[in-house]
Protein backbone atom coordinates (compact mmCIF):
# COMPACT_ATOMS: atom_id res chain seq x y z
CA UNK A 1 0.00 0.00 0.00
CA UNK A 2 1.41 3.18 -0.93
CA UNK A 3 0.73 7.01 -0.18
CA UNK A 4 1.91 9.31 -2.46
CA UNK A 5 2.60 12.83 -1.29
CA UNK A 6 3.95 15.37 -3.11
CA UNK A 7 3.60 19.22 -3.64
CA UNK A 8 1.21 20.58 -6.32
CA UNK A 9 2.50 20.02 -9.72
CA UNK A 10 5.39 17.31 -8.54
CA UNK A 11 3.85 14.57 -10.60
CA UNK A 12 2.10 12.70 -8.16
CA UNK A 13 -0.76 12.26 -11.06
CA UNK A 14 2.02 10.31 -13.97
CA UNK A 15 3.45 8.62 -10.80
CA UNK A 16 0.29 6.98 -9.84
CA UNK A 17 -0.65 6.14 -13.68
CA UNK A 18 2.89 4.08 -13.58
CA UNK A 19 1.89 2.54 -10.19
CA UNK A 20 -1.62 1.31 -12.12
CA UNK A 21 -0.03 0.29 -15.25
CA UNK A 22 1.93 -2.14 -12.29
CA UNK A 23 -0.97 -3.40 -11.32
CA UNK A 24 -1.96 -1.08 -8.57
CA UNK A 25 -5.30 0.69 -7.57
CA UNK A 26 -5.14 4.14 -7.42
CA UNK A 27 -7.68 6.07 -5.72
CA UNK A 28 -6.66 10.08 -6.46
CA UNK A 29 -8.49 12.05 -3.75
CA UNK A 30 -8.54 15.07 -5.46
CA UNK A 31 -11.37 14.04 -7.73
CA UNK A 32 -13.09 12.17 -5.14
CA UNK A 33 -13.17 15.42 -3.09
CA UNK A 34 -14.46 17.72 -6.02
CA UNK A 35 -17.20 15.82 -6.51
CA UNK A 36 -17.84 15.61 -2.50
CA UNK A 37 -19.05 18.44 -1.97
CA UNK A 38 -20.11 22.20 -3.55
CA UNK A 39 -18.33 23.90 -0.54
CA UNK A 40 -14.68 23.58 -2.46
CA UNK A 41 -13.25 24.36 -6.03
CA UNK A 42 -12.09 22.15 -8.53
CA UNK A 43 -8.33 22.89 -7.36
CA UNK A 44 -9.27 21.28 -3.75
CA UNK A 45 -7.19 18.96 -1.87
CA UNK A 46 -8.60 17.22 1.65
CA UNK A 47 -7.32 19.71 3.62
CA UNK A 48 -8.82 22.74 1.70
CA UNK A 49 -11.99 20.63 2.16
CA UNK A 50 -11.96 19.96 5.69
CA UNK A 51 -10.94 23.56 6.32
CA UNK A 52 -14.25 24.32 4.19
CA UNK A 53 -16.65 22.03 5.99
CA UNK A 54 -14.95 23.21 9.23
CA UNK A 55 -15.92 27.24 8.63
CA UNK A 56 -19.54 26.07 7.44
CA UNK A 57 -20.23 24.03 10.49
CA UNK A 58 -18.13 25.88 13.06
CA UNK A 59 -16.35 22.50 14.40
CA UNK A 60 -12.88 20.60 14.33
CA UNK A 61 -14.04 17.06 14.20
CA UNK A 62 -14.18 16.68 10.21
CA UNK A 63 -10.13 15.92 10.08
CA UNK A 64 -10.33 12.44 12.03
CA UNK A 65 -14.13 11.49 10.38
CA UNK A 66 -13.08 12.58 6.98
CA UNK A 67 -9.73 10.87 6.44
CA UNK A 68 -11.43 7.96 8.28
CA UNK A 69 -13.62 7.95 5.04
CA UNK A 70 -11.54 8.31 2.33
CA UNK A 71 -9.35 5.40 4.29
CA UNK A 72 -12.07 3.49 4.24
CA UNK A 73 -13.64 4.62 0.62
CA UNK A 74 -10.21 3.99 -0.73
CA UNK A 75 -9.72 0.50 0.63
CA UNK A 76 -12.88 -0.59 -0.03
CA UNK A 77 -12.89 0.28 -4.33
CA UNK A 78 -9.04 -1.23 -4.31
CA UNK A 79 -10.73 -4.63 -3.69
CA UNK A 80 -7.44 -5.53 -2.04
CA UNK A 81 -5.29 -4.75 -5.03
CA UNK A 82 -1.91 -3.15 -4.38
CA UNK A 83 -3.54 0.57 -3.18
CA UNK A 84 -1.94 4.06 -4.21
CA UNK A 85 -3.94 7.17 -2.45
CA UNK A 86 -2.80 10.32 -3.82
CA UNK A 87 -3.37 13.97 -2.47
CA UNK A 88 -2.39 14.67 0.68
CA UNK A 89 -0.22 17.10 1.88
CA UNK A 90 -0.31 17.67 5.42
CA UNK A 91 2.08 15.36 7.82
CA UNK A 92 -0.69 15.07 10.31
CA UNK A 93 -3.66 13.80 7.72
CA UNK A 94 -0.96 11.25 6.56
CA UNK A 95 -0.06 10.25 10.32
CA UNK A 96 -4.17 9.48 10.51
CA UNK A 97 -4.33 8.07 7.65
CA UNK A 98 -2.20 5.41 7.92
CA UNK A 99 -3.40 4.77 11.49
CA UNK A 100 -7.04 4.50 9.55
CA UNK A 101 -5.37 1.83 6.91
CA UNK A 102 -3.84 -0.35 9.54
CA UNK A 103 -7.60 -0.78 10.83
CA UNK A 104 -8.33 -1.36 7.93
CA UNK A 105 -5.90 -3.52 6.45
CA UNK A 106 -6.82 -7.52 6.93
CA UNK A 107 -2.69 -8.84 7.62
CA UNK A 108 -1.53 -5.56 8.54
CA UNK A 109 0.01 -4.67 5.42
CA UNK A 110 3.15 -1.95 5.31
CA UNK A 111 1.84 1.06 4.33
CA UNK A 112 4.64 3.13 2.62
CA UNK A 113 4.72 6.69 1.85
CA UNK A 114 6.59 7.85 -1.01
CA UNK A 115 7.45 11.66 -2.05
CA UNK A 116 7.26 12.74 -5.30
CA UNK A 117 9.36 15.82 -5.73
CA UNK A 118 10.95 18.49 -8.58
CA UNK A 119 12.65 21.90 -8.73
CA UNK A 120 10.02 24.97 -8.01
CA UNK A 121 10.05 25.80 -11.27
CA UNK A 122 9.53 22.78 -12.99
CA UNK A 123 6.62 22.32 -11.05
CA UNK A 124 5.28 26.29 -11.82
CA UNK A 125 5.91 25.46 -15.55
CA UNK A 126 3.99 22.06 -15.34
CA UNK A 127 1.05 23.84 -12.92
CA UNK A 128 0.68 27.04 -15.18
CA UNK A 129 0.32 24.09 -18.44
CA UNK A 130 -2.18 21.47 -16.48
CA UNK A 131 -4.65 24.45 -15.13
CA UNK A 132 -4.27 27.59 -17.31
CA UNK A 133 -3.50 29.31 -14.22
CA UNK A 134 -2.67 33.15 -13.89
CA UNK A 135 -0.65 32.24 -10.85
CA UNK A 136 2.68 33.95 -11.34
CA UNK A 137 6.01 32.39 -9.68
CA UNK A 138 5.81 34.53 -6.94
CA UNK A 139 2.45 33.35 -5.77
CA UNK A 140 3.06 29.86 -6.46
CA UNK A 141 6.65 29.74 -4.26
CA UNK A 142 3.78 31.62 -1.69
CA UNK A 143 1.53 28.31 -1.81
CA UNK A 144 4.62 26.09 -1.62
CA UNK A 145 5.93 27.73 1.46
CA UNK A 146 1.85 27.37 3.13
CA UNK A 147 2.01 23.55 2.40
CA UNK A 148 5.38 23.32 3.70
CA UNK A 149 4.40 25.08 6.83
CA UNK A 150 1.69 22.64 6.81
CA UNK A 151 3.99 19.90 7.13
CA UNK A 152 4.96 18.56 3.52
CA UNK A 153 8.98 19.32 4.17
CA UNK A 154 7.84 16.92 7.54
CA UNK A 155 6.49 14.37 5.23
CA UNK A 156 9.80 14.34 2.73
CA UNK A 157 12.16 14.09 5.53
CA UNK A 158 10.07 10.79 6.73
CA UNK A 159 9.25 9.58 3.42
CA UNK A 160 10.17 5.57 2.69
CA UNK A 161 10.98 7.07 -0.56
CA UNK A 162 11.66 10.21 -2.16
CA UNK A 163 11.28 9.92 -6.20
CA UNK A 164 12.44 13.29 -7.73
CA UNK A 165 11.05 14.26 -11.31
CA UNK A 166 13.11 16.72 -12.93
CA UNK A 167 13.26 14.22 -15.80
CA UNK A 168 11.50 13.79 -18.78
CA UNK A 169 8.36 11.05 -18.97
CA UNK A 170 10.21 7.99 -20.49
CA UNK A 171 13.17 8.25 -17.18
CA UNK A 172 10.26 8.91 -14.91
CA UNK A 173 8.59 5.87 -15.86
CA UNK A 174 11.93 3.76 -15.83
CA UNK A 175 12.40 5.75 -12.08
CA UNK A 176 9.16 4.59 -10.99
CA UNK A 177 9.27 0.73 -11.97
CA UNK A 178 12.26 0.37 -10.03
CA UNK A 179 10.65 2.07 -7.01
CA UNK A 180 7.92 -0.70 -7.65
CA UNK A 181 9.92 -3.55 -7.37
CA UNK A 182 11.71 -2.44 -4.37
CA UNK A 183 8.93 -2.30 -2.64
CA UNK A 184 7.57 -5.36 -3.18
CA UNK A 185 11.00 -6.91 -2.44
CA UNK A 186 10.20 -5.42 0.79
CA UNK A 187 6.63 -6.77 1.27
Amino acid sequence: MIILVGHRASGKTTVSRIFSKNGYWVFDTGPFLRGFSGLIHENATPETLLASLRESTGNNKWDDEFIAIIAKYGYEQSQEQDLVIVGYRSYDDVVFLKLQLDKLLPSKLPIYVVYVDCKPQTAFERYKRREKSDFDFDRFLADREINSKRGLEKLKNNADFVLFNDIDTESLESRTTGLIKQIRIRE
